[in-house]
Protein backbone atom coordinates (compact mmCIF):
# COMPACT_ATOMS: atom_id res chain seq x y z
CA UNK A 1 0.00 0.00 0.00
CA UNK A 2 1.49 3.25 -1.25
CA UNK A 3 1.19 5.77 2.33
CA UNK A 4 2.98 8.94 2.17
CA UNK A 5 3.97 10.04 5.58
CA UNK A 6 1.29 12.79 5.49
CA UNK A 7 -1.16 10.47 5.21
CA UNK A 8 -0.31 7.28 7.01
CA UNK A 9 -2.65 6.05 9.91
CA UNK A 10 -1.25 2.92 12.30
CA UNK A 11 -3.54 3.74 15.13
CA UNK A 12 -4.77 -0.09 16.40
CA UNK A 13 -8.05 1.78 17.52
CA UNK A 14 -8.17 4.34 14.64
CA UNK A 15 -7.94 1.36 12.36
CA UNK A 16 -10.45 -0.85 14.09
CA UNK A 17 -13.15 1.74 14.13
CA UNK A 18 -12.58 2.54 10.45
CA UNK A 19 -13.42 -1.06 9.74
CA UNK A 20 -16.52 -1.26 12.19
CA UNK A 21 -17.96 1.77 10.75
CA UNK A 22 -17.09 0.69 6.70
CA UNK A 23 -17.73 -3.16 6.86
CA UNK A 24 -18.34 -3.61 3.25
CA UNK A 25 -14.87 -4.53 1.65
CA UNK A 26 -12.63 -5.80 -1.15
CA UNK A 27 -11.38 -9.12 -0.76
CA UNK A 28 -8.48 -9.53 -2.81
CA UNK A 29 -6.42 -12.85 -3.38
CA UNK A 30 -3.60 -13.61 -5.32
CA UNK A 31 -4.07 -16.08 -8.17
CA UNK A 32 -2.59 -18.40 -10.57
CA UNK A 33 1.29 -16.97 -11.66
CA UNK A 34 0.56 -14.74 -14.88
CA UNK A 35 -3.38 -13.91 -13.73
CA UNK A 36 -5.36 -11.02 -12.43
CA UNK A 37 -5.80 -11.52 -8.77
CA UNK A 38 -9.64 -12.75 -7.70
CA UNK A 39 -11.74 -9.85 -6.37
CA UNK A 40 -14.86 -10.29 -4.06
CA UNK A 41 -16.69 -7.64 -2.91
CA UNK A 42 -18.35 -8.70 0.33
CA UNK A 43 -19.37 -7.91 4.22
CA UNK A 44 -16.37 -8.14 6.39
CA UNK A 45 -16.85 -8.24 10.20
CA UNK A 46 -14.11 -7.72 12.64
CA UNK A 47 -13.94 -10.63 14.93
CA UNK A 48 -11.56 -10.00 18.27
CA UNK A 49 -8.31 -8.04 17.82
CA UNK A 50 -6.87 -9.93 15.19
CA UNK A 51 -9.36 -11.72 12.91
CA UNK A 52 -11.99 -10.52 10.64
CA UNK A 53 -15.13 -13.00 9.41
CA UNK A 54 -16.92 -13.38 5.93
CA UNK A 55 -18.82 -15.55 3.74
CA UNK A 56 -19.27 -15.99 0.48
CA UNK A 57 -21.65 -18.08 -2.10
CA UNK A 58 -20.69 -21.53 -2.28
CA UNK A 59 -20.01 -21.53 -5.90
CA UNK A 60 -17.77 -18.51 -5.78
CA UNK A 61 -14.32 -20.08 -6.82
CA UNK A 62 -12.53 -17.27 -4.74
CA UNK A 63 -13.69 -19.57 -1.80
CA UNK A 64 -10.77 -22.09 -2.92
CA UNK A 65 -8.12 -19.56 -2.84
CA UNK A 66 -8.80 -18.38 0.71
CA UNK A 67 -8.93 -22.19 1.92
CA UNK A 68 -6.26 -23.06 0.60
CA UNK A 69 -4.51 -19.61 2.44
CA UNK A 70 -3.74 -17.56 -0.83
CA UNK A 71 -2.00 -14.24 -0.32
CA UNK A 72 -4.50 -11.87 0.26
CA UNK A 73 -5.74 -8.77 1.24
CA UNK A 74 -8.80 -7.33 2.58
CA UNK A 75 -9.55 -3.20 1.68
CA UNK A 76 -12.07 -0.97 3.53
CA UNK A 77 -12.78 2.11 1.90
CA UNK A 78 -14.46 5.24 3.33
CA UNK A 79 -15.16 8.47 2.75
CA UNK A 80 -13.62 10.13 -0.15
CA UNK A 81 -14.02 12.92 -2.57
CA UNK A 82 -12.84 15.59 -5.57
CA UNK A 83 -10.98 18.49 -4.02
CA UNK A 84 -10.91 21.42 -6.45
CA UNK A 85 -8.17 23.84 -6.27
CA UNK A 86 -10.46 26.88 -6.37
CA UNK A 87 -11.00 25.98 -2.18
CA UNK A 88 -7.40 26.65 -1.26
CA UNK A 89 -6.12 30.00 0.14
CA UNK A 90 -3.29 29.79 -1.67
CA UNK A 91 -2.37 31.21 -5.12
CA UNK A 92 -1.86 28.56 -8.07
CA UNK A 93 -2.54 24.34 -6.97
CA UNK A 94 -4.02 21.64 -8.91
CA UNK A 95 -6.93 19.49 -7.91
CA UNK A 96 -6.79 16.38 -6.25
CA UNK A 97 -8.83 13.36 -4.22
CA UNK A 98 -8.98 12.85 -0.72
CA UNK A 99 -9.76 9.64 0.67
CA UNK A 100 -9.56 7.08 3.34
CA UNK A 101 -8.72 3.96 3.12
CA UNK A 102 -7.73 0.64 5.67
CA UNK A 103 -5.99 -2.59 4.12
CA UNK A 104 -5.59 -5.86 6.10
CA UNK A 105 -3.54 -8.34 5.07
CA UNK A 106 -4.60 -11.76 6.38
CA UNK A 107 -4.43 -15.42 6.11
CA UNK A 108 -7.86 -17.12 5.36
CA UNK A 109 -9.14 -20.43 7.06
CA UNK A 110 -12.94 -21.89 6.29
CA UNK A 111 -14.77 -21.89 8.93
CA UNK A 112 -16.03 -25.83 8.94
CA UNK A 113 -18.46 -26.06 12.09
CA UNK A 114 -21.88 -25.33 10.90
CA UNK A 115 -22.45 -23.98 14.55
CA UNK A 116 -19.53 -21.70 13.95
CA UNK A 117 -21.16 -21.10 10.60
CA UNK A 118 -23.99 -20.25 11.66
CA UNK A 119 -22.80 -17.90 14.71
CA UNK A 120 -21.10 -15.52 12.15
CA UNK A 121 -24.47 -15.64 10.16
CA UNK A 122 -26.36 -14.54 13.24
CA UNK A 123 -23.98 -12.09 13.72
CA UNK A 124 -24.01 -10.13 10.93
CA UNK A 125 -27.99 -10.04 10.98
CA UNK A 126 -27.98 -8.84 14.47
CA UNK A 127 -25.12 -5.94 13.12
CA UNK A 128 -27.34 -4.62 10.29
CA UNK A 129 -31.44 -5.58 11.21
CA UNK A 130 -32.13 -2.42 13.29
CA UNK A 131 -35.88 -3.53 13.66
CA UNK A 132 -37.18 -6.46 15.58
CA UNK A 133 -39.19 -9.37 14.15
CA UNK A 134 -36.40 -10.43 11.65
CA UNK A 135 -36.77 -14.17 12.52
CA UNK A 136 -40.05 -14.12 11.34
CA UNK A 137 -38.28 -13.45 8.18
CA UNK A 138 -35.19 -15.64 7.93
CA UNK A 139 -36.68 -18.55 9.77
CA UNK A 140 -34.43 -21.50 10.69
CA UNK A 141 -35.37 -23.35 7.71
CA UNK A 142 -34.58 -19.94 5.08
CA UNK A 143 -31.38 -20.23 7.37
CA UNK A 144 -30.72 -23.82 7.02
CA UNK A 145 -31.20 -23.48 3.41
CA UNK A 146 -28.92 -20.47 2.98
CA UNK A 147 -26.06 -21.78 5.06
CA UNK A 148 -25.91 -24.51 2.50
CA UNK A 149 -25.32 -22.71 0.15
CA UNK A 150 -22.47 -20.60 1.34
CA UNK A 151 -18.77 -20.99 2.81
CA UNK A 152 -17.53 -19.21 5.90
CA UNK A 153 -14.09 -17.85 6.71
CA UNK A 154 -12.26 -16.77 9.41
CA UNK A 155 -9.35 -14.61 8.42
CA UNK A 156 -6.33 -13.78 10.43
CA UNK A 157 -4.75 -10.36 10.53
CA UNK A 158 -1.15 -10.34 10.10
CA UNK A 159 -1.00 -6.78 9.31
CA UNK A 160 -3.11 -3.39 9.20
CA UNK A 161 -2.34 -0.33 7.62
CA UNK A 162 -4.04 2.95 6.54
CA UNK A 163 -4.14 6.29 4.38
CA UNK A 164 -6.47 8.74 5.65
CA UNK A 165 -5.66 11.20 2.68
CA UNK A 166 -7.46 14.63 4.25
CA UNK A 167 -5.49 17.91 3.23
CA UNK A 168 -3.21 17.34 6.16
CA UNK A 169 -0.31 18.60 3.76
CA UNK A 170 -2.07 22.04 3.24
CA UNK A 171 -1.83 25.42 5.46
CA UNK A 172 -4.99 25.46 8.35
CA UNK A 173 -6.71 28.25 5.59
CA UNK A 174 -6.39 25.67 3.19
CA UNK A 175 -7.84 22.87 5.08
CA UNK A 176 -10.58 25.29 6.00
CA UNK A 177 -11.52 25.99 2.17
CA UNK A 178 -11.37 22.60 1.83
CA UNK A 179 -13.73 21.77 4.42
CA UNK A 180 -16.42 24.23 2.82
CA UNK A 181 -16.69 23.23 -0.31
CA UNK A 182 -17.36 19.49 0.68
CA UNK A 183 -19.46 20.71 2.91
CA UNK A 184 -21.23 22.69 0.30
CA UNK A 185 -21.96 19.96 -1.70
CA UNK A 186 -23.65 17.74 0.99
CA UNK A 187 -23.89 14.36 0.52
CA UNK A 188 -21.08 11.67 0.14
CA UNK A 189 -18.78 14.63 0.43
CA UNK A 190 -20.66 16.13 3.33
CA UNK A 191 -19.49 12.96 5.20
CA UNK A 192 -16.16 13.09 4.27
CA UNK A 193 -16.07 17.29 5.41
CA UNK A 194 -17.31 15.32 8.86
CA UNK A 195 -14.60 12.90 8.70
CA UNK A 196 -11.79 15.20 8.15
CA UNK A 197 -13.48 17.10 11.04
CA UNK A 198 -13.17 13.87 13.47
CA UNK A 199 -9.38 13.60 12.51
CA UNK A 200 -8.36 17.14 12.76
Amino acid sequence: MYRPTAFAVDERAALDAFVDAHPFALIASAAAAGEAPMLTHAPVLRHGDDTLVCHLARQNPHGDLLAAGAATTVVFSGPHGYVSPRWYAAGRAVPTWNYTAVHCTVAGREIEDADDLRAGMDAMVAQFESEPGIEQVVTPATMEGMLRGIRGFRLHVRRREGVFKLSQNRSDADRAGVLAGLAARGGADARLADFMRSRS
